[in-house]
């Protein structure tokens, strides 16, 4: 019987979507406090395929220039703006790395393995924002940590919760495989174009590794090959381990 409940809710929840009728009706409950995109949020966590968003690898990218800064005010309860890898990283020989994420890197940034909980996943970066100041602008300030959330390009268009996120914002939440099947981790529309940056919001994340590239087999990103980008970082998984204990230096092939 638990088995058969089981069949049932995954059925349910690949075939179930979003949309913004969903969204209204968890921010009428709330009295309508906070950002619509807080709300989706709430509908996401409800439906999402817990298994299969931690099957995908999570990382955060930082210029090697503000690592420093970062470090020294980095809260792992303020959630973390990450791109979304096809791989996770499980303690594997070699983390191979989509060849859209080397874009990212170019030489000038470092790539953070992060594992935590998953509270948003998009095939399009989600203008997520920071929302410090939730109970001046919409009535209720966070318990713990600085709250991220999908399409804060509408917050201040109507009123104190702002507009609903539209339909085609909804429609990019990534909350299983079946999204992955019709729409790609790369979104793309009718005409071909795409857009790259797909993004994830993890909380109470934890640095788990370092990307150290190895191989390109994309050939597309030589820089992350040469001796001084190995040489930054090295330097670098230093400091984040200093932060970050558990971190180590990960063997990383764009691929």
């Amino acid at each position: 019987m638990k088995s058969l409940r089981q069949i049932i809710r995954k059925l349910i929840i690949e075939s179930q979507g979003m949309n913004t009728d969903d969204v209204w009706r968890v921010a009428d409950d709330d009295e309508l406090k906070r950002h619509a995109g807080h709300y989706a949020k709430e509908v996401f966590r409800q439906r999402a395929d817990r298994n299969w968003l931690n099957s995908l690898g999570y990382v955060h990218t930082k210029p090697f220039d503000g690592l420093d800064s970062w470090l020294s005010r980095a809260n792992s309860k303020d959630e973390l703006s990450c791109l979304i890898n096809s791989e996770a990283y499980t303690g594997q020989e070699e983390l191979y790395i989509d060849e859209h994420l080397g874009k990212f890197f170019k030489g000038e940034r470092i790539g953070l393995i992060v594992e935590g909980w998953v509270t948003w996943a998009s095939n399009r970066n989600t203008n997520s924002g920071f929302t410090g100041s939730l109970k001046d602008e919409y009535g209720d300030k966070p318990s713990s940590g600085i709250n991220k959330a999908p399409g804060k390009i509408f917050s201040k268009a109507a009123g104190r919760m702002g507009r609903m996120l539209p339909q085609h914002e909804l429609d990019h939440a990534l909350m299983d495989d079946e999204d992955v099947e019709n729409m790609g981790m790369i979104w793309q529309d009718e005409t071909g174009k795409t857009a790259n940056n797909n993004e994830a919001l993890v909380d109470n994340w934890k640095v788990v590794g370092v990307c150290q590239f190895v191989r390109d087999q994309s050939e597309h990103y030589d820089e992350l090959l040469s001796e001084e980008y190995s040489n930054k970082a090295q330097e670098a998984f230093v400091k984040i381990k200093r932060k970050f204990p558990q971190a180590r230096l990960i063997t990383c092939v764009i691929d």
